[in-house]
C-alpha cells in the first residue's frame, strides 16, 4: 500500500451533498424523533401487541381444553357439559368474555 496515499473523506462528502434536506423522514431534528418514525414505532408496538394477545388467548384455550378433557365424565355431567361440546363450549367463551349462550 502506498504510504502516500490518503482516502477521500466520504462521510463529509456526503454530509455536504445533502446539507439541504433537514427534514427527511426517520431522522432526528432537534433530537425529536421525527414523525416517521414514530408511527413506525407505534405500529410495530400495535403489531406486537396483537400477536402477544393472540399468543395468549391460545394458550387460554388449550389450557381450558386439556382441564376440561381431564376431567372425569361425572364431573362434565356436573358442570353441563358433554364431553364432545368442549371445544365448541372453550370456543365460545373466549368468543365471548363470558358464560356461552
Amino acid at each position: 500500500m502506498n504510504p502516500y496515499y490518503e482516502p477521500p473523506n466520504l462521510a463529509s462528502s456526503f454530509q455536504q451533498a445533502h446539507a439541504d434536506r433537514p427534514g427527511r423522514p426517520g431522522r432526528r431534528i432537534d433530537g425529536i424523533p421525527s414523525i416517521g418514525a414514530l408511527r413506525l414505532v407505534d405500529g410495530l408496538e400495535s403489531a406486537v401487541r396483537r400477536s402477544v394477545g393472540g399468543i395468549s388467548r391460545w394458550r387460554q384455550r388449550r389450557t381450558a381444553i386439556r382441564e376440561l378433557q381431564a376431567s372425569s365424565d361425572h364431573h362434565l355431567t356436573d358442570i353441563g357439559l358433554d364431553r364432545s361440546q368442549i371445544v365448541s363450549t372453550v370456543e365460545e367463551i373466549i368468543e365471548t368474555g363470558g358464560q356461552p349462550a
